[in-house]
């Protein structure tokens, strides 16, 4: 809970019951925050108690009532002050409807079981033992616990300084509407909410870290972590994706050529704008493993251990072309054949495709089989 109880009152997150006698201090609107959290999913929900004096107008207390859930059954009560009790609830008029499923009680208790996930609001009327009539809006979300809100953008493209920049963020489940928000300073470029797209014209090479946020009609949440690269122009490179060290994994034999996590190894041009055109230039793959030009990932299962040194080139739709060379080095499921660091990661070898040069091949394929004679001699 965000905020203080009224004066004479108490919130218990264990039981998540708000309790007690408010005092006439506490007379007015206390609005609040209501936070659960469950794994890595959070809702949050706003909530108003209105405490006033005994007597006085009758009025509908009730506004937000608890979400529903999906085909469980519902139990909530509405509340009413002032006039004289007790009281008979009915709906306003016939174009007011609950959520299918649900059903109103005179006694003013909505009750049953929510046949699907929607938002909704109706009027309801509270009629007094005198016959004095209230008014009030309600606003009711029936939720299905199975759908989960996640943004499904997985990175932000690069960018280059000077060059107008688009990127559109995506998200799926929970119940549209969707509102987004931006944590992070970008030189250049805003964002904007209505159709959660960042635009702008960078100004500055860097690198950026933001976050996105998107939130549902229900009060889901998902929150993702990036990074912008922006680049000078003509500054091509040539990456491993998902590698910190730029290195590919090593390889198991007669084992398939993923990272430990079961992703698929692939290279990737920074910065990724238009279309890439992948060449394999010079040196071997390993005997069962491919290089696919279109995608730029590598398929297959090696059939043979050994060091296996490669350039590829990358060649943008500016024709600027990058050349970079890696190594792969397969070996049994013991790492009998070499490899190098011992604790079992895939990770751990290749080379970090900084030079262009072809003797690179040459030079690489040293360093390994040298890392491997001292680790036998070693053992």
């Amino acid at each position: 809970m965000s905020a203080n109880a009224p004066q004479g009152m108490s919130f218990d997150a264990q039981t998540v019951e708000l309790s007690g006698t408010p005092v006439s201090a506490a007379e007015g609107r206390h609005p609040f925050i209501l936070q659960v959290q469950s794994g890595g999913l959070t809702v949050r929900t706003n909530w108003e108690l209105i405490v006033v004096p005994a007597g006085g107008a009758l009025q509908v207390a009730s506004s937000r009532m608890a979400p529903a859930l999906v085909k469980e059954s519902y139990q909530e009560n509405l509340v009413a002050v002032g006039g004289v009790p007790p009281y008979r609830w009915r709906m306003a008029s016939t174009a007011d409807a609950l959520p299918l499923g649900l059903s109103l009680s005179e006694e003013g208790l909505i009750f049953g079981s929510a046949a699907e996930a929607n938002a909704h609001q109706f009027t309801i009327e509270v009629v007094d033992s005198i016959g004095a009539v209230a008014r009030g809006l309600i606003v009711m979300d029936v939720v299905d616990p199975e759908i989960v809100l996640s943004i499904t953008t997985a990175a932000a493209p690069s960018a280059i300084v000077g060059n107008q920049y688009s990127a559109k963020y995506s998200a799926k489940g929970g119940m549209e509407p969707y509102t987004w928000r931006m944590e992070g300073k970008l030189p250049g470029l805003s964002f904007q909410a209505s159709d959660a797209r960042l635009t702008g014209t960078p100004t500055t090479a860097g690198t950026f870290p933001f976050i996105m946020e998107v939130r549902d009609s229900s009060g889901l949440i998902d929150r993702n972590a990036y990074v912008l690269e922006v680049f000078e122009e003509g500054n091509l490179r040539i990456k491993v994706a998902g590698a910190d060290d730029n290195r590919l994994p090593q390889g198991i034999i007669n084992e398939n050529y993923l990272w430990s996590d079961g992703r698929a190894v692939q290279l990737e041009a920074s910065p990724t704008m238009g279309t890439v055109r992948w060449n394999l230039l010079q040196g071997e793959l390993p005997p069962g493993v491919s290089f696919d030009l279109a995608s730029s990932a590598f398929n297959g299962t090696p059939t043979a251990t050994g060091v296996y040194p490669f350039m590829v080139s990358a060649t943008n739709e500016r024709n600027e072309t990058r050349r970079s060379t890696y190594v792969i080095v397969v070996t049994e499921a013991d790492g009998s054949t070499g490899g190098g660091g011992g604790d079992g990661c895939r990770c751990l070898l290749g080379s970090s495709g900084e030079s262009e040069s072809p003797w690179a091949l040459l030079l690489a394929t040293g360093i390994v089989l040298v890392g491997i004679r001292r680790r036998r001699r070693n053992a």
